[in-house]
């Protein structure tokens, strides 16, 4: 729990590494020109950025390229790629995409440019034929944590080229994430489409202890497990955030009113859906230029509108899930359908995700989101860990143009023509998988405890725990027999408000998308049980102790 990145992996074991490393260098002595092509997202956008700086400290011009989600879709395009090339790269690195794309990596070398693919989603069984596949989830690697990001990919890459330098001291270790960041002053504003080269950059090795927030930030976003690499590297990048000489990042914290200690809910729910709502709205270039730039006045007018995309992502999300909860109700029986598969021709594609992610919490179930537009069908996967929801669309694949994904979320392209049977028979596979039990939501408990024990001082000591996050949860405490002090309130729209009477105070709580639940607490003489997070909640400079409440019900007996 208390190791710091002296205890990362040996990057070497991940397999075809020194061939990639061997590349880049190559590059970089032939002075070539390099294209970086990502994802949309903020894990691909992090990813962008912290490739694009490092190759540019040891000499590398670099170019980048950022697909239109609602244009091009997932993954590489013909079309992104024919660009790359007329911008002159010799070398094409994909991140966080292009483990699937064999025809358009096929595409690539026909044209003449070498490609490294550079991802961390599940490869298929054929690879992209290139001159090297950096993907910790291969079957041929030896690499001993398969679940890092597709940033921590990307660090992991710079880290085993640093190895290779002429005098390099080698990977950073914990000490580095306190480099004399007094270095970090590029010489010039980043533009839109070249990354920053020139003597006044920080080394090598002090550039990449300065993006373990980079790292930290894509890593969170996408939802990767928090253990093992992943819990080291962003416990380091929330140091490094706190401090950030990002102008980027500082611009965007003050637009989220992040003026505290850094937390991974910070990043979850302030930092990264403001970044994602630029790709999900239209095209995700403004926030990787807003990641790159290196002036104030730039970075403030990126920041605000990346909070405006956010703003009408979320207006345009409630609008979607409104109209698919009312198809749910129209043509699923929820009482034998075990997922969720709906379509529309008026959703917003760059939405889809986040609905579905909403239908899974919800109902407990796989959910499948459908964008239509003529014959072409974009399609958005979520699930419970009870269903691998890429081995389902790997069972459908006959019916499919394309997909890809991991085990809980995953994506697809569709011929219209053939949704009707993909429905039935991803319906019947998830009714074949999937018991009643499967589909019932459960809240797993770490302890009873009597609600006077709960302070700031038991806080405080469940921090040794963080970072929390995917696959490495806060505790989560049940106390029997409260009482609601006073009537709930619904603020936000969606969340619940409340206070539970304490041993001496009564405590405030919260319950996010718990709004529809209002009716079950009106009655404040009858005594509820509570499982909860407890928290400090900072807000206005004040921090008041909260209670996160996670699930309620009735006490069966008298007061605890």
């Amino acid at each position: 729990m208390r190791g710091g990145l002296d205890s990362l992996h040996d990057p070497f074991l991940m397999a075809d590494m020194e061939k990639a490393v061997d590349r880049i260098l190559r590059a970089s002595a032939a002075e070539e020109r390099v294209a970086i092509y990502g994802d949309f997202d903020v894990d691909g956008l992090t990813s962008m950025h912290v490739l694009g700086r490092f190759l540019s400290s040891i000499g590398i011009e670099c170019h980048y390229y950022v697909p239109n989600r609602l244009v091009e879709g997932y993954g590489l395009s013909r079309e992104g790629i024919e660009k790359c090339h007329a911008q002159g790269a010799t070398l094409l690195v994909t991140v966080d995409c292009g483990i699937s794309s064999v025809n358009e990596v096929a595409h690539a070398t026909a044209l003449g440019m070498d490609v490294i693919v550079v991802d961390h989603h599940e490869p298929e069984p054929t690879l992209p034929r290139c001159c090297a596949v950096i993907d910790p989830k291969r079957s041929e690697s030896s690499y001993p944590f398969c679940e890092l990001a597709g940033v921590g990919v990307v660090y992991k890459l710079c880290q085993a080229v640093l190895r290779q330098l002429p005098g390099s001291p080698g990977a950073p270790q914990q000490g580095a994430i306190e480099a004399d960041e007094s270095q970090y002053s590029p010489e010039d504003q980043v533009s839109a489409a070249l990354f920053p080269s020139g003597p006044n950059l920080p080394s090598p090795h002090t550039l990449l202890s300065l993006m373990i927030d980079m790292v930290a930030l894509g890593t969170v976003a996408d939802l990767a497990p928090l253990v093992d690499e992943n819990r080291l590297l962003v416990k380091a990048g929330l140091r490094q955030l706190d401090k950030t000489r990002n102008i980027g990042l500082q611009e965007l914290k003050a637009v989220c009113n992040v003026d505290r200690k850094i937390s991974t809910y910070d990043i979850a729910f302030r930092l990264a859906p403001r970044l994602n709502a630029a790709g999900r709205m239209g095209n995700a270039e403004s926030a990787l230029r807003l990641l790159n730039s290196e002036d104030e006045i730039e970075a403030y007018n990126l920041a605000s509108v990346m909070e405006e995309n956010n703003k009408s992502r979320q207006k345009t999300e409630q609008q979607i899930l409104v109209e698919a909860e009312r198809q749910i109700l129209r043509e699923l029986d929820l009482s034998t359908n075990r997922c969720i598969v709906v379509h529309s021709e008026n959703w917003h594609q760059g939405v889809t995700g986040i609905v579905a992610s909403r239908l899974t919490k919800k109902y407990y179930r796989p959910s499948i989101i459908v964008s239509v537009e003529g014959n072409l069908g974009r399609g958005t996967a979520r699930s419970i860990p009870e269903f691998d929801i890429l081995a389902g669309l790997r069972e459908c694949r006959e019916l499919l143009s394309t997909f890809g994904g991991h085990r809980l979320a995953a994506g697809f392209e569709i011929d219209m023509a053939n949704f009707p049977a993909f429905k039935e028979s991803f319906e019947r596979l998830a009714a074949e998988r999937l018991s009643a039990d499967d589909v019932t939501p459960k809240i797993f408990v770490d302890s009873v405890i009597d609600i006077g024990e709960i302070s700031p001082e038991l806080v405080a000591s469940l921090r040794v725990l963080e970072p929390f996050g995917e696959a490495n949860h806060p505790p989560v405490f049940v106390s029997r027999g409260l009482f609601p002090s006073s009537p709930p309130t619904i603020v936000g729209n969606r969340h619940l408000r409340l206070t539970i009477e304490g041993r001496e105070l009564p405590l405030e709580a919260i319950g996010f998308d718990m709004a529809d639940r209002l009716r079950e607490l009106r009655d404040t003489s009858r005594p509820f049980d509570f499982a909860y997070l407890p928290r400090i909640n900072s807000y206005r400079g004040g921090e008041t102790l909260q209670l996160v409440i996670k699930d309620f019900r009735p006490s069966e007996g008298t007061r605890a």
